[in-house]
């Protein structure tokens, strides 16, 4: 496939060469979510990446333009917001709850009926104990473990995760 540079190209694709669906290939959780907008105000529809090597259940619901990498599992009864990135290897238990244009990185592991609020970022190795709440907009760093749910708006690292910036 070609590659081509600039926004500039979305307008015209659409009109000029009749493309309908596109995907948002950023990892950057606002910039994917921005870009994102702006395909659909041109009249894309948002159509998802799903790896054949991804395990997923038939109960699950996938909103538009998610990336699922391999490995993957999303077990029973998920929810996966639209513009989500489930990464390489990362799992999501039962009953969990997915927002808007979130990054699970890989390897991470969410147990049963967690809930991941809009444009967090889940680092690299992250685990979650069942039933914890992680708000909008968090970062989690690489390999922390949540014991307890995680308010809005914050950074927290470690074992287990400590808030360290607001």
């Amino acid at each position: 496939m070609p590659v081509l540079h600039g926004d500039e190209h979305i307008r015209r694709l659409r009109e000029e060469e009749n493309y309908q669906d596109a995907f948002v290939a950023i990892g950057s959780n606002r910039l994917r979510e921005k870009l994102a907008g702006k395909a659909v105000s041109q009249g894309y529809r948002l159509v998802n990446a799903i790896s054949p090597l991804a395990v997923i259940s038939p109960s699950v619901r996938l909103g538009g333009g998610i990336a699922i990498m391999a490995g993957a599992t999303i077990n029973a009864d998920s929810a996966i917001g639209d513009l989500a990135i489930i990464n390489t290897g990362a799992t999501v238990d039962h009953d969990c709850r997915i927002g808007r244009a979130v990054h699970i990185a890989p390897q991470c592991g969410l147990a049963g009926n967690v809930t991941v609020g809009d444009g967090s970022m889940l680092g690299i190795g992250c685990k979650v104990i069942p039933e914890q709440s992680i708000g909008n907009n968090v970062v989690l760093g690489a390999g922390s473990v949540v014991i307890a749910s995680i308010p809005d708006g914050v950074t927290a690292v470690g074992v287990p995760a400590r808030i360290i910036r607001q």
